[in-house]
């Protein structure tokens, strides 16, 4: 036989159920990478860069980044609509500085924003390390889906498997939440080099969600304890 405390724990949980969802990752669910952006509404943008007259190459406007437990996405526009792929000096590239520490890792173009662990060429992922550009090691499950891909377009977004890792040591690219990385994009082009940078937290989940997540808990406890007494 149930209890009025069991029953009430129990609704409790259902609660949890939303609230988890609602606010236990940042955007679980939400970013699909399909070229439509209305997703990303709700997602605060993190840099922006002014329109520096680049014609040649893609000149960075805006830059945002989300992730779940499964993905961490990116999202950046351009002032001018341009073919991203198809940037002098081999395209857009993208550096992940895991340990957000300026000094370990490849200082890209020496302008002292990021030292990166792990790169993006396009689509290509490859390794970095302090003082060297592509270590030759590798990445593991780093599969870059971005939309629209080789394309005249205004905006690009990407999702890269948050389990991705490099080949040699650390391996963790991305951190557990709570943990903080530094993110460039940028173009190798001569003259109209152009980049767009910023920090990103991997936000913990509100404190209400965490107590949701203990009375669930308690919750099934009392709801076994309640099968084995029925």
């Amino acid at each position: 036989m149930r209890t009025k405390f069991s029953k009430m724990v129990t609704g409790c949980l259902g609660l949890m159920v939303t609230i988890a969802l609602a606010g236990g990752t940042p955007v679980a669910g939400a970013i699909v990478v399909d070229g439509n952006i209305s997703d990303w509404d709700d997602v605060p943008t993190l840099a922006t860069s002014i329109d520096n007259g680049i014609t040649a190459s893609a000149d960075f406007a805006t830059l945002k980044v989300a992730h779940d437990d499964n993905f961490v996405y990116f999202l950046y526009t351009l002032h001018t609509d341009f073919n991203p792929q198809t940037s002098p000096g081999g395209g857009v590239f993208l550096s992940i500085d895991s340990d957000n520490n300026t000094s370990t890792g490849f200082n890209v173009f020496s302008l002292g924003v990021v030292g990166s662990e792990a790169a993006w060429q396009n689509d290509f992922p490859f390794e970095q390390a302090t003082g060297v550009f592509n270590t030759g090691a590798g990445l593991t499950n780093a599969t870059y889906a971005a939309s629209p891909f080789g394309a005249v377009t205004s905006l690009v977004e990407i999702s890269i498997p948050r389990n991705a890792q490099r080949n040699t040591g650390p391996a963790d690219i991305f951190p557990a939440d709570g943990g903080t990385i530094g993110v460039i994009f940028y173009t190798d082009a001569g003259a109209d080099l152009d980049y767009i940078n910023g920090s990103y937290t991997f936000a913990v989940p509100e404190p209400a969600s965490a107590l949701m997540l203990g009375m669930g808990g308690l919750a099934m406890m009392v709801r076994r304890r309640s099968t084995n007494h029925s």
